[in-house]
């Protein structure tokens, strides 16, 4: 009869770890989602420096770079410069969604390409700071991983069913510090094992990803995180990071840093400034019409009006130029 009563305890404290496991996952779910969903617009300038490694050329690299970043639900306009040590000039490009196109503008080649299916000519998450700690809801999830799921902007992370899918089958592992909780995602399509450590005083921000693979080990970690009111509502945000990435071919290491003074949050934002101007651009081009045959690339309006006037002010030069010759061949008679 004892014995019975021992494992039957057991299941008991079993079943009761279990349910108090999975209220304490649901509980770290809801309240870090709904942070991020309370994010309506974000706005914030950006630096990053990697050093990578490529292991076979035993060749190191160094990119540096500095991101403009605004977004209003799922608009955007994102202005991105990057720098490479190993090349001459810089590479400037601005990426920019009204809410029906999609737009692509290079400062280098003075090319606006815009179309109505996403372009993705977008910074990859390693260089937009707030989409490196959120990078867990792809690596953690089966569902974005078969489906190739990305984090392109924030609005992605605001995706539900991402959330859901990683905490499907969540684990809540221990740790020492009562205000952090530390969950291990298993993505079951690929085998990717993802730890990562919230913060209960941080507004349960995730502040620490670890994750391994067959194909790479992948740190980010928060070293300096801000506060943030608007309107009354606290947010939190990663000011500085490290990110290190290892696999085969490479080891990355990456500084991330955003400046406080240019995070400003939920301010609302007129569709002109989602809208990049024609008068930027030399080139222009619908890439759907291109595509279909129907469509080709253009001049854009201001530079065909600029050509037209330095044309006029050439031809007017030319009838000055020859008016005073004319003159002083009159003089010389």
């Amino acid at each position: 009869m004892k014995i019975v009563n021992k494992i039957l305890l057991i299941m008991f404290f079993a079943v009761f770890v279990s349910n108090s496991n999975a209220a304490s996952l649901e509980e770290i779910k809801t309240q870090a989602y709904s942070r991020a969903k309370a994010i309506t617009s974000i706005q914030f300038t950006s630096t990053f420096d990697d050093s990578l490694i490529l292991n076979k050329e035993r060749d190191n690299r160094r990119n540096q770079g500095r991101i403009e970043y605004l977004q209003s639900g799922k608009r955007y306009l994102i202005k991105s410069v990057l720098s490479n040590a190993n090349e001459d000039g810089d590479n400037e490009f601005v990426t920019a969604f009204d809410g029906q196109r999609y737009q692509v503008f290079s400062r280098n080649t003075k090319e606006l390409n815009f179309k109505k299916t996403e372009l993705t000519d977008l910074p990859n998450r390693f260089m937009n700071p707030l989409l490196v700690m959120y990078s867990w809801l792809v690596l953690g999830s089966s569902k974005a991983a078969q489906q190739g799921i990305v984090l392109s902007t924030y609005a992605d992370v605001k995706n539900q069913d991402l959330w859901d899918d990683c905490f499907k089958n969540a684990i809540l592992l221990d740790t020492n510090d009562s205000r952090l909780q530390r969950v291990r995602f298993v993505n079951s399509y690929d085998g990717v094992t993802t730890d990562v450590t919230f913060d209960r005083d941080q507004g349960v921000f995730p502040v620490d990803v670890i994750s391994k693979s067959k194909q790479a080990d992948e740190t980010f970690h928060v070293d300096h995180i801000i506060k943030k009111d608007a309107d009354g509502e606290i947010f939190y945000f990663p000011v500085k990071m490290t990110v290190t990435s290892k696999t085969v071919d490479f080891e990355m290491t990456s500084t991330l840093q955003i400046d406080p003074s240019t995070i400003d949050v939920n301010t609302v934002y007129d569709n002109d400034i989602f809208t990049i101007p024609e008068t930027w651009a030399d080139t222009v081009a619908d890439i759907d019409e291109v595509n279909s045959g129907r469509g080709m690339i253009r001049p854009s309006k201001f530079s065909v009006i600029l050509k037209a006037c330095f044309g006029i002010l050439g031809a007017v030069l030319i009838i000055v130029s020859i008016y005073y010759k004319s003159k002083q061949c009159q003089r010389a008679t």
